[in-house]
């Protein structure tokens, strides 16, 4: 039963660190907001080339809610069977 919570305790650990780490990497740099500000003062729609790629902050958002939940499930399932 004590590995049971350790698992659920660690898998939710883990599945905040992943969270935060995916919504840090979601937020704009100031690259980002430079280019938004250009793109507003001069009317034009900012070039593909100059977008960043936000997948890998989308996998870790889904990976950390994934191990959360499973956390979460865990330590239920876990306190259930005493």
């Amino acid at each position: 039963m004590n590995g049971r919570i350790i698992a659920g305790v660690l898998l939710l650990l883990i599945g905040v660190g992943l969270g935060v780490s995916g919504y840090e990497r979601m937020q704009p740099t100031m690259g980002d907001k430079a280019t938004e500000f250009m793109a507003n003062i001069s009317g034009q729609k900012v070039p593909a080339s100059l977008q960043r790629d936000k997948t890998d902050a989308y996998i870790l958002l889904a990976a950390g809610a994934g191990l959360f939940a499973i956390g979460v499930g865990v330590l239920a399932r876990g306190s259930h069977r005493a």
